[in-house]
């Protein structure tokens, strides 16, 4: 049995070990040497992933019969804070390495049981102890051993408890005893915080420990230090790691003699996002950020470590080199030795206050006016009329263009990922001209945010607060997302109506680009109906009460799908040329959320592929929707709910048939995946998570291909998307599945692979054929 030094097993080895190891099984521990990071480069079929997914891919290498890597959902760090969600990444390699090991003809088993899978769940709760049962039952007969008995089970997991808590109490053991070391001979203590599956590998850590010795200062890795219980719980921030580097960040900055340095991976997604946060709350503390791509190069990391400590010394002479006065009250709730003054420690619990501020709730919470960010092709715009029909003060901030992602330049690092900068970067350049218009007024920005899970995209919305506080204005415009509308009943039905007829409308815009024979004739007959959409939105409908919504909400159903039987019409009437319309390719576009529909964010990808005759079928934007109401029901709502939950989808699914059958009436070859079939076919490939685009992406790529005459699959994302690359990793081994994957990070992209992909569809017959072309 080879358990692999990675990602949480790191967290949880002594657990593990001791289990197997009482149940009689043989454990190695697999540990990084060498060559393993560029084994798993050569073994894993995401290039793009991060070195701790590569490391886990080399070390499945080792002649072992089972290979143990849990699928950690939520991790119960003990100074996580009040959310504990693991990265996307590592939720999905353990399928990663399966499939690999498979794909190779390897003889190694992965167990990857599902662990933590609610937020709360812990070694002792129930559901990871019936997981575990499950998996070691399962472990017995693969090697052919007697039935597994239910007392020799608990006895070893009772012993694998006992050496987990014993060994979570000797780190935080090591911490008290380091720091008081520290104070006692005058060394400052460098906080090495960040993931740990970072900063505990001698492939990824660059010797930075070491490094920050050898120059003076005491090394206290993150999950030695003994956060308080009185420091905030953080509930705005979703990762375990990010809460437990943000609460101990805090902590220590109260201490007054601990400085952090933040260690992160090369490309890691999350870092991306926890940067900002680390960032706020140091602010003019001594602070540092590093990354190691795992390559080496510690000679590199010198000077830099040497840079910050110098800036510590610096801080520590200048305030004297000892503590006036010590803290009465702090975050952290312990009382140290540095010195701090009292505004500095009320500007710390500020900011902290901060992330575990609920988002905003409610549309009648005293907002005067609703800004609307760009998403789903334009469909921010027809939200904001929505909201004006019903009353409310609602404008649309414009679409993202080169001029919005300079301006999201100001206040982003360039490695978040591109929709966060074009959201951000577009409202921030309109709000050039609007602040000054709000005259008092408060405003709301309705962004991506909550409902992803372990995506970055759940920090949205907290980073976006901090960047308006920068600007000065977070007294007149907060954050919230697009939940406070699709939660809301009176909005919900309209604006789940517009966003199916925006999708469907881009469907024909973007199915019609390849062949018309007036090149712009699609894209003006969507603005055309669109346009009308967004009029229609905007008329007022009256607050008159449930049953009032209800039967307004039909009335504008049968509203749009006369627009849409009209819309379907005039794209049918549009002329065609015949000598592009015979040698056309039908591809399945599906992949990120945003950047499969936004045109300037995937650099016009579907005019582009319309250009090399591949015709665009699109993942819709709302199929999203569906996945998210599912999956409340999935996670097992309370039955008092569920009746609620089960009509929303129903009624969702409603909506999509009666729109999809107006426009299919012309356009047969329009079809609008099932979700619950999507999801059934995902899981042939990877387990229920990591949540987000992995799962439509890999369950509609598979299910299109199956049921539909599509001859290719193309997959957008943004550079270093943790959920597309766990689906590229899966798509790419089905052999006979043609697949293009495409990254966008703001740069041009690569025409000459968008050409061979056409040329290798075209080499082989169209799948779809005569009259069903069209």
């Amino acid at each position: 049995m080879g358990l692999p030094l990675a990602h949480y097993l790191i967290d949880t080895l002594p657990f593990f070990h001791t289990l197997l190891r009482r149940l009689d099984c043989r454990v190695e521990v697999l540990r990084p040497e060498r060559g393993t990071l560029a084994e798993g480069d050569r073994r894993c079929a995401a290039p793009g992933a991060c070195a701790p997914v590569k490391l886990l891919h080399g070390l499945a290498d080792a002649p072992v019969d089972v290979l143990l890597a849990p699928i950690f959902v939520h991790l119960p760090l003990p100074h996580a804070g009040a959310q504990t969600y693991t990265c996307p990444m590592a939720q999905g390699a353990p399928d990663m390495v399966g499939r690999a090991l498979y794909a190779e003809g390897a003889r190694t088993r992965v167990l990857r049981p599902v662990l933590f899978e609610k937020e709360g769940d812990g070694f002792e709760t129930p559901r990871a102890r019936r997981s575990l049962w499950r998996a070691v039952r399962a472990l017995a007969r693969a090697a052919g051993r007697d039935p597994l008995k239910p007392a020799a089970f608990e006895a070893a997991y009772a012993a694998a408890l006992d050496a987990q808590w014993r060994f979570e109490a000797g780190l935080s053991d090591i911490g008290r005893r380091s720091l008081a070391w520290a104070r006692a001979h005058g060394h400052p203590v460098v906080l090495i915080v960040g993931e740990t599956h970072v900063i505990h590998d001698a492939t990824l850590n660059a010797g930075v420990h070491e490094l920050v010795a050898a120059n003076g200062a005491l090394p206290l890795p993150v999950d030695c230090f003994p956060t308080p219980d009185e420091t905030p719980r953080l509930r705005r921030v979703h990762w375990a790691s990010a809460g437990q580097t943000l609460r101990a960040t805090a902590a220590g900055i109260a201490e007054g003699d601990v400085f952090p340095l933040l260690l992160g991976a090369y490309g890691c997604g999350p870092n991306s996002m926890i940067e900002h946060l680390f960032a706020d709350l140091a602010e003019d503390w001594p602070h540092a950020v590093l990354e190691s791509d795992g390559h080496g190069g510690k000679a590199g990391y010198v000077t830099r470590v040497q840079a910050f400590l110098h800036n510590v010394r610096a801080h520590h002479a200048a305030d004297g080199g000892s503590t006036a006065a010590v803290r009465a009250s702090r975050p952290g709730g312990a009382a140290g030795t540095g010195a701090a003054d009292a505004a500095a420690v009320a500007a710390l619990s500020e900011r902290l206050a901060r992330l575990d501020r609920d988002l905003p709730h409610s549309l009648d919470a005293g907002y005067e006016r609703f800004c609307f960010g760009h998403v789903g092709g334009g469909l921010g715009r027809h939200l904001a009329a929505a909201m004006r029909g019903a009353g409310f003060d609602a404008v649309y901030v414009g679409e993202p263009d080169a001029a919005a992602l300079r301006v999201a330049g100001a206040a982003c690092s360039g490695k978040e990922c591109l929709p966060y900068q074009l959201i951000w970067g577009s409202f921030a350049r309109f709000l050039e001209e609007e602040a000054p218009r709000l005259d008092g007024r408060r405003a709301l920005f309705l962004s991506a945010g909550n409902g992803f899970q372990a995506c970055r995209a759940h920090l949205f919305p907290l980073t976006e607060q901090i960047s308006l506080e920068r600007l000065g204005l977070a007294d007149r415009v907060e954050v919230a997302d697009f939940s406070l509308v699709t939660g809301n009943v009176r909005m919900m039905p309209v604006a789940w109506i517009a966003l199916v007829a925006v999708d469907l409308l881009n469907m024909l815009r973007f199915h019609s680009l390849a062949d018309e024979a007036e090149p712009g004739a699609g894209d003006a007959l969507f603005r055309e109906y669109s346009d009308r959409l967004e009029r229609m939105l905007g008329e007022p409908r009256p607050d008159g009460g449930v049953l009032a919504h209800v039967a307004g909400a039909l009335r504008f159903c049968g509203a749009v799908e006369a627009l849409l039987r009209e819309a379907a019409r005039a794209f049918r009437a549009l002329p065609r040329d015949a000598a592009k319309a015979a040698d056309v390719r039908d591809v399945y576009l599906c992949g990120d959320l945003y950047l499969r529909v936004d045109e300037w964010g995937n650099d016009r990808l579907q005019h582009k592929l319309a250009a090399h005759g591949l015709r665009v079928i699109f993942e819709p934007f709302g199929a999203f929707f569906e996945l998210l109401q599912l999956r409340q029901i999935q996670d097992g709502v309370s039955l008092r709910r569920r009746p609620e939950k089960e009509a929303t989808l129903a009624t969702m699914r409603y909506v999509v048939g009666r729109l999809t059958r107006a426009v299919r009436a012309e356009h047969p070859w329009v079809f609008w995946n099932d979700v619950r079939a999507v999801d059934r076919e995902s899981r042939r490939l990877v387990a229920p998570y990591p949540f987000g685009e992995t799962i439509p992406a890999v369950g509609g790529a598979l299910l299109t291909w199956r049921t539909q005459p599509v001859d290719g699959v193309v997959s957008v994302a943004p550079r270093g998307c943790g959920p597309a690359l766990v689906a590229e990793a899966q798509l790419r081994w089905e052999a006979d599945l043609p697949a293009l994957f495409v990254y966008n990070d703001g740069d041009p992209i690569d025409e000459a692979r968008l050409a061979g992909f056409a040329w290798r569809l075209r080499s082989r017959p169209a799948r779809r054929t005569g009259a069903a072309a069209r």
